[in-house]
């Protein structure tokens, strides 16, 4: 182990042997980690590091944990929760500050989203898109034809965490929804096919 020796202006000597962990820079985490737009659903597990510092939801982005999901995060400085982060009641979040580790190397599912861009063109997911976005009402969820199963369910969330609405579509590529009867605002689709899940921003004008 490294042996870190000091002497002070008296000729005093101290030293002190501190093991170092080298990470894997292929495995190891970034430095900074914005985690946004994320729903974590009921029995689903995430785990997000970050060697330094990670941000959790905000600049008009949100991050939501349902009730039986369950979150870790790990940081090797800081975790910055912001106000629109939301644990419903039978959710957990974890936060842990280690310098040296360990982290979760290999999250279980992709642990970063960035905020979407409303388009007119709308959202495209790798498993499905949804358009027009901006929306004045209606709105078309297409999926792409590589779902893994024939059942699909479609969730719609407000920006408190509350379920609005939700589709199960069996064997349909194209549904359209309907938001004209809930308020203004920012709403979130997620898409679960089996033990994969997606997440979409839309805004209903």
């Amino acid at each position: 182990m490294p042996r870190l020796t000091v002497t002070n202006t008296m000729g005093c000597i101290g030293d002190t042997i501190k093991p170092v962990i080298v990470l894997d820079t292929l495995n190891a985490p970034p430095a900074t980690r914005n985690v946004t737009n994320v729903i974590v659903g009921n029995s689903e597990t995430k785990c997000y590091n970050a060697s330094q510092v990670i941000n959790i939801a905000g600049n008009g982005t949100l991050f939501f944990v349902l009730s039986g999901g369950n979150t870790t995060f790990i940081a090797g400085q800081k975790i910055s929760i912001l106000p629109t982060s939301t644990v419903q009641a039978g959710g957990y979040l974890w936060g842990y500050i280690a310098p040296n580790g360990p982290y979760c190397l290999t999250p279980s599912m992709p642990s970063t989203t960035s905020a979407d861009d409303p388009e007119s063109t709308g959202i495209e997911k790798p498993s499905f898109k949804i358009y027009p976005n901006p929306t004045a009402g209606n709105f078309i969820f297409e999926l792409k034809g590589n779902v893994a199963n024939d059942l699909v369910t479609v969730e719609v969330y407000c920006t408190m965490g509350k379920k609005v609405m939700t589709e199960i579509l069996n064997r349909e590529l194209k549904h359209e929804f309907n938001l004209t009867g809930l308020p203004a605002g920012i709403y979130f689709i997620r898409m679960v096919n089996g033990d994969k899940a997606e997440t979409a921003k839309i805004i209903r004008q």
